[in-house]
């Protein structure tokens, strides 16, 4: 059984003001150990391959991160990872002797605290379980009169390890509360530096036991759809901000050739499928899924495979290929296509009629002919050939204009396809004659109709309709999905340029709707993040003859508002309500509280109670009305 991933972290610098760099290594289990009381046994043995490398100097620790950055269910002085051992026998050590070590002044901690909580933040941690081994070697010896002792009490060296090879196991019966730990090094170290330290079995054990032991397993379900983002800053995106803080997706805009342009819906007419677009080349989208995945975030590729072009702007595209409306060299020609016939242009008008919707054009758009060999072959190879990149899933752009079974032929073509998450873009209207459950059986569904509901709750009717007397979810009628197939978002970037279909991120409501979507327990969650546009057209902030767009500066915080990029997904409300989703999981709401029609408050079990506000004066709620919750102190 693969328990876990170990992943190798190159040399990363500390801070923009020091050139002073450290290593880190992490170990990442496959499996949950948190149990509820009374349940059965738990049991994990880890083999980790580790080897010392080389000593460099660290500088001091920067900034105090937020708690809220980790997820790990543990008090804000016992963060996961961190161990404090000091060894005090000399076989822990091989290469150099007791004897030499305190000749050195000082041991230091082998196995102490990072330097510092902005290194941990900057280590592409995630909220998942992590076990962190930060090695320190001697402290350099400075007399504590020394005017510079201060400084230099923290310049400790730092070691990273590649390949000693040792074997831990962790085992608990959560009945009895018995817990047993063992380790073992079944090999000497092989080392690479000026000076030999080896790993300390009992430091590695200590940190097992914090990796191992946490109260509050963290479920991680949430998606953000950084919209037109380039490549190169939705890596830097994930390993920074969203891996540290609970998402569990990007949606990523689509990466094919397409039509020149800086419009944003000039992705999705697409001219072939190599991997150029005005958000980055082949290369670059490779190294965002690499680095994506390290950080524990899945990619999601908008795929735009119902059509090309709309024949509008003929010419080369961003990779250099030339084109035209239905003639796509070396790739499609005009028999590839549906040609309707109808409407006196193609164009799909009755929605009602489930063949013109199928087979007619969607705005003067290309159809494919998704029903025959060629096509489906041509679609298959371009998926198969992300998922072989380490693509995690599809969001399937105007999947109501293909049959369900055009797109599951297409999606059997995918090596490994019944593990690729898939999203389809279904609108619904009450009456249409494509209905969003068809789709259930390819995978998730986007949930138009609950955009609708909760923009009229939240910004008119009342969001206490939310919770009684028919809770929101699938007995909400049309339109909506059982939970496990429900796609849940406020707005997207189809609806934010069409004013009044969903909540607008302006809104005074935007923030508190997604708060809500994220604590109630229906569906998975999509949460959007634009930019600022002043026409329905408008691209990214960058410019027409930009190829690379910067989404953010180039080190933390990384403000985006003053570019004209939002950062929606990094808002401290939904950062706290991502928490609160992780930790409560599969528990049910309990004692609703609701006063008047713009303030409900709800229980999550007994992991987390949630009071929302949607009107401007102060609703006061006194301690004893969260039944269900423990005493305490709890995080908000």
């Amino acid at each position: 059984m693969k328990l876990g991933r170990f992943i190798e972290f190159q040399q990363l610098g500390l801070n923009q003001a020091e050139s002073k760099s450290f290593w880190m290594l992490v170990f990442t289990p496959n499996i949950n150990t948190g149990s509820a009381a009374g349940s059965g046994s738990e049991s994990v043995a880890l083999s980790i391959p580790l080897h010392v490398d080389s000593y460099i100097d660290l500088a001091p620790p920067g900034p105090e991160l937020p708690s809220s950055a980790f997820f790990d269910g543990s008090s804000p002085s016992s963060r996961l990872g961190l161990s404090t051992s000091r060894p005090t026998d000399s076989s822990l050590f091989t290469g150099r002797s007791d004897r030499e070590l305190r000749k050195s002044g000082n041991y230091g901690s082998l196995f102490g605290p990072c330097p510092g909580n902005a290194l941990l933040s900057r280590s592409r941690l995630m909220a998942s379980p992590r076990l962190v081994v930060c090695l320190h070697g001697p402290k350099q010896s400075e007399a504590k009169g020394s005017s510079s002792y201060k400084e230099k009490e923290l310049n400790v060296r730092h070691t990273m390890i590649r390949s000693v090879s040792f074997s831990a196991r962790y085992s608990s019966r959560s009945g009895s509360s018995t817990r047993s730990f063992s380790c073992s090094s079944t090999q000497s170290s092989s080392i690479i530096s000026k000076r030999q330290l080896t790993l300390a079995l009992g430091g590695i054990v200590l940190a097992l036991r914090l990796l191992l032991h946490n109260p509050h397993p963290f479920q991680r379900d949430v998606t953000v759809q950084l919209f037109q983002w380039s490549h190169n800053d939705v890596a830097n995106e994930c390993e920074y901000y969203l891996g540290p803080l609970g998402y569990r997706w990007v949606q990523v805009s689509p990466p094919q050739e397409h039509i020149a342009g800086n419009t944003w819906w000039s992705d999705y007419q697409a001219v072939s499928y190599l991997l150029t677009s005005k958000h980055g080349n082949e290369d670059e989208f490779a190294t965002m899924v690499k680095r994506c995945n390290e950080a524990g975030v899945g990619v999601i590729v908008d795929a735009v495979i119902n059509h090309m072009t709309a024949g509008l702007t003929p010419g080369p595209g961003t990779a250099g290929s030339s084109h035209s409306h239905y003639e796509y060299p070396d790739l499609y020609t005009s028999d590839d296509f549906h040609h309707c016939q109808r409407n006196g242009n193609d164009h799909i008008a009755d929605y009602k009629d489930r063949w013109e919707v199928h087979n007619c054009e969607l705005v003067g758009l290309a159809d494919l002919a998704t029903e025959t060999p060629k096509v489906r072959k041509t679609l298959g190879a371009y998926l198969d050939k992300l998922s072989r990149m380490g693509v995690s899933g599809f969001r399937i752009d105007a999947a109501k204009h293909m049959p369900t079974v055009d797109i599951q032929a297409i999606l059997r073509l995918v090596t490994n396809g019944e593990n690729v998450r898939i999203v389809q873009e279904v609108f619904f209207g009450a009456t249409d004659a494509i209905r969003p459950e068809e789709y259930m059986i390819n995978g998730n569904v986007h949930m138009f109709q609950g955009a609708s509901d909760l923009k009229r709750m939240f910004s008119d009717e009342g969001i206490s309709y939310l919770t009684q007397p028919i809770p929101w979810g699938q007995g909400w009628g049309e339109g909506y999905l059982p939970s496990s197939h429900s796609q849940v978002f406020v707005t997207n970037h189809d609806l934010e340029r069409q004013p009044g279909t969903g909540l607008e991120p302006a809104s005074p409501h935007y923030i508190l709707a997604y708060a809500f979507v994220l604590t109630w327990p229906y569906g998975q969650i999509d949460i959007f993040s634009g930019y600022n546009f002043t026409s329905f057209d408008d691209g990214p902030p960058a410019g027409p003859d930009s190829s690379s767009i910067s989404a953010m500066t180039t080190h933390p915080p990384f403000n985006c508002t003053r570019s004209g990029w939002r950062c929606e997904h990094r808002h401290p409300t939904l950062l706290g309500a991502i928490k609160i989703r992780g930790i409560a999981g599969s528990q049910r709401v309990r004692n609703i509280l609701t006063s008047g029609t713009q303030r409900i408050a709800y229980g999550r079990g007994s992991k987390a109670f949630v009071v929302i506000n949607n009107q401007a004066d102060t609703w006061t709620i006194s301690p004893g009305t969260m039944i269900g919750m423990k005493p305490g102190v709890y995080a908000k």
